[in-house]
């Protein structure tokens, strides 16, 4: 029977012509070829055991996002000028990339003595071919302004694909057909922040999806558009962060220009990286031209709770156009698509809160814990601290904890290390915003307290937007919803939401006017002395429940969907009906005991007031109330 149909003939026919791999580390390649033997190894038979191929020109070292890909700009190019000078026929750079083809397939199938010296032909190619490469890239980058040496360049160490995989990117074929058929990676997950400033630099001018705080891992889907032919596949397992963050806005749009979207499986409950802050997806795609057929794909949804439900997990389907469609193209795999229209109306004329606010993460102690948190003012260096935990709607509950706000506490030549922001951003008043919880959680603050990094601090940036009217929103039941519904990633285990500045900066604050905020800005202050006393949260609990979800709440209903609430015929003018009732008790003269007085007189004189009860009724029963209110 011979090999001709052998198992084992099948593996090298696969290892030799079908399988390419590039990692920058070159133990990682080493690794491969390892375990690309063994699986040949495992069909030998014993009485029949043959040399192994040599696949040193499929796996190759090198960074797979610097370097040219497609040679099509270098073909029929001399090597140098001297070759200019002389009269007898040099070979162009295609000529030499061909005859180095041919001597490395040659290669893959020879042993001994012939296969070194092979070898070293081929590498005598290698050298005289990336040399010229690597000049002329070099050469861009300068072009460019990106300020590296060459030293510097040439440690970046440059993979050029068409070079390294002449069979895969042949420039007698058609540019429609250069390229992968399958392209499949666990690309790495390195922040942009933790790249070299020299790195940086040519990833933000080479790619078109390098924008703000961008994960490296982004930029392999870019590359992967280059590297792949017309209908080729390509598979990644990556974080699941580029689907709605704001960083990764270019890219979503570039898949959705680029490819058709075949399935999205979400295995963020698997586990299947130690690191627990990591939350995959499985995203596979094919590339495509007609916008027609991209548009018109059924994307298949997979949301897998254990390793062994992978191939049994229930299949939803989205369309592409949903993404298409959706505010800043985000890719949220487990919206109901009823619920767009929805989300798409909030969203509508409003500004994101990092527009009109500062949002600071805070105290980071570091491996000095001990050494900031006190629990007795020790100097005027010392400051009130709130955590995360201590901050809750509307108001906090301060554990008697301190912190020395002075960074020249920290001996850096002993190894300690913290992050303590300046005092600026501590500064009264402002907003506290808790960031795990179920709902959002912010409180206001105007003694200067700080706080560890679990409760950021909110500050007024655009003077048109008051803290408090900010704050009313923030805690209403449609901003919660809002958030719970669009950023899926940042759903963490146990139920609770992760209120991160990337997603929270994007909140929708409806545009208003002065006269639009006051009454909320007047319930708020109301809604604050309520809290302010534990004696008084648990005596007036019905009142403080009755001004946050009945009346706050139903004014943010009316102010985010007045337009739609008209356009049903269900006028409403919740906001005048209440205002006249709104007393302010801010610098309200008299004792507590007065303040609590003419609160409850404003409460009840909503209350007794048949008109705001039916508006608030009619608000209430809205479709869209009900789908947010659950």
């Amino acid at each position: 029977m011979g090999l001709r149909n052998s198992d084992v003939a099948l593996k090298k026919l696969i290892l030799i012509n079908n399988l390419h791999g590039v990692d920058i580390n070159p133990n990682g390649i080493e690794i491969a070829k390892l375990r690309l033997w063994l699986w040949l190894v495992d069909s030998y038979e014993p009485e029949r055991v043959e040399p192994l191929p040599n696949i040193d020109y499929n796996l190759r070292v090198g960074n797979s996002l610097i370097g040219y890909v497609d040679l099509g700009e270098f073909k029929g190019a001399k090597l140098t000028l001297s070759d200019f000078l002389r009269d007898e026929e040099k070979p162009t750079l295609d000529d030499l990339l061909k005859e180095r083809n041919d001597l490395i397939h040659e290669y893959k199938i020879t042993w001994g003595e012939e296969a070194k010296e092979l070898k070293g032909t081929v590498q005598e190619f290698d050298v005289k071919i990336s040399n010229l490469l690597n000049s002329d890239l070099y050469r861009k980058f300068r072009e460019k302004k990106i300020q590296i040496n060459r030293e510097g360049f040439l440690k970046l160490n440059p993979f050029h694909w068409g070079f390294e995989f002449y069979d895969i990117f042949d420039l007698d074929k058609p540019k429609a057909e250069r390229g992968f058929d399958v392209v499949i990676g666990n690309p790495p997950y390195i922040r942009n922040r933790e790249l070299k400033e020299t790195e940086k630099r040519v990833m933000n001018n080479t790619f078109k999806t390098a924008e703000g705080q961008y994960d490296i891992y982004q930029l392999f889907f870019e590359e992967g558009t280059n590297l792949m032919k017309y209908g080729a596949l390509l598979g990644f397992i990556t974080s699941n962060k580029y689907t709605i963050a704001n960083y990764g806005k270019k890219l979503r749009k570039l898949i959705l220009d680029n490819y058709q979207i075949l399935s999205l499986i979400d295995i963020s409950n698997i586990m299947v990286f130690k690191d627990a802050s990591t939350y995959p997806y499985i995203t596979i795609l094919r590339k495509e031209t007609d916008e027609n057929i991209r548009d018109s794909t059924n994307i298949k949804i997979m949301n897998v709770d254990s390793a062994e439900n992978l191939l049994k997990s229930k299949q939803l389907e989205i369309k592409q156009s949903v993404f298409l469609d959706s505010a800043d193209f985000e890719f949220n795999i487990h919206l109901d698509k009823d619920k767009l229209p929805l989300l798409k109306e909030i969203q509508r004329d409003a500004i994101p809160l990092g527009d009109i606010a500062l949002i600071k993460e805070t105290v980071h102690t570091g491996n000095i814990r001990e050494k900031l948190i006190v629990e007795s003012r020790a100097n005027e260096k010392c400051k009130k601290l709130l955590r995360g935990r201590d901050c809750q709607r509307y108001y906090f509950k301060w554990q008697n904890l301190w912190i020395v706000a002075n960074t020249d506490i920290i001996n850096k030549s002993k190894g300690e290390y913290a992050n303590i922001p300046d005092d600026f951003y501590f500064r009264p008043p402002k907003l506290f915003l808790r960031e795990i919880a179920n709902e959002i959680t912010s409180c206001y603050d105007e003694e200067g307290y700080y706080s560890l990094n679990k409760a950021y601090v909110i500050n007024q940036k655009d003077k048109g937007y008051p803290l408090k009217f900010i704050l009313a929103l923030l805690n209403s039941e449609l901003l919660s919803w809002f958030f719970r519904i669009k950023y899926e990633s940042a759903h963490v285990r146990g139920g609770y939401l992760q209120f991160k500045k990337q997603y929270t900066s994007q909140l929708p604050i409806k545009r208003t006017l002065k006269y639009q905020q006051q009454p909320f800005i007047k319930l708020v202050d109301k809604i604050i002395f309520l809290n302010e006393t534990e004696e008084r949260r648990e005596s007036e609990e019905e009142l403080i429940e009755f001004i946050d979800q009945q009346i706050i709440d139903s004014l943010v209903y009316e102010l985010y969907f007045k337009e739609k609430f008209e356009e049903e015929g269900l006028k409403t003018n919740l906001l005048g009906l209440v205002e006249p009732y709104l007393k302010n008790i801010e610098g309200l003269e008299g004792t507590d005991e007065e303040k609590l007085r003419v609160v409850k007189e404003v409460v009840e004189g909503i209350r007794g007031d048949s008109r705001i009860m039916k508006e608030i009724e009619k608000i209430k029963s809205h479709e869209w109330v009900k789908v947010i209110e659950g």
